[in-house]
């Protein structure tokens, strides 16, 4: 996953097609498909697809172009719920960030993909789950007046939650990245393919 930003219109295509399915996946959920009620006591808290498209922009883009996605996910749920917005985009950066950090350590050219993934998705699932126990703790009592203790208690009941949210973002991202034919991948510029065009355009360059 690369870090620095792509400017090249492809990629900004790419982006724009996936940030517009993520906003869409908010403005319009199904409930009971792409929107689960799993925890009856926080109605609030659902399990949904959203994270699904992030996690592909940062494996076929990179990080900065996941959180651009990250922030217009909070823009479309922002208007009708901007604290529940809060959350949103806290949790799926701590989601993304921890799966960035996974990929980090271990290198992909290293050529241990299977241990590569599993430790993105264990810190996606880490950074997720504890960062939002941290973050309820602070902001529950901020923006509702709960009790430090109640919102503490709300996060240790919410923690095993945000992990399956993680786990599911991740799995369903990368699943739906290696089904895109490698053809086309590289066509469009995705993961090593822009990797590719580059090293091509500075031999170019030095002719």
């Amino acid at each position: 996953m690369q870090l620095r930003l792509r400017r090249d219109s492809r990629s900004i295509a790419l982006l724009a097609v996936f940030s517009a399915m993520t906003a869409m996946l908010e403005v319009f959920p199904i409930v009971g498909v792409t929107d689960l009620k799993v925890v009856p006591q926080f109605p609030y808290f659902t399990i949904d697809w959203t994270g699904i498209p992030i996690i592909f922009v940062a494996i076929g883009l990179g990080l900065v172009y996941s959180l651009i996605t990250v922030c217009v996910m909070g823009v479309a749920i922002g208007y009708r719920n901007p604290i529940g917005a809060t959350f949103k985009v806290a949790a799926e950066t701590l989601t993304v960030l921890g799966f960035y950090i996974g990929g980090k350590i271990v290198s992909s050219r290293s050529g241990h993909q299977t241990v590569r993934f599993i430790v993105s998705l264990f810190l996606a699932c880490l950074f997720r789950a504890a960062g939002m126990l941290l973050f309820n703790y602070v902001a529950l009592p901020l923006f509702y007046g709960l009790p430090y203790d109640v919102a503490l208690s709300v996060g240790v009941i919410l923690f095993p939650w945000n992990a399956l949210q993680s786990a599911i973002n991740v799995i369903g991202g990368t699943v739906l990245y290696r089904a895109v034919p490698r053809d086309l991948a590289l066509q469009a510029g995705l993961g090593e393919g822009n990797s590719i065009e580059e090293q091509k355009n500075s031999e170019l360059e030095k002719d």
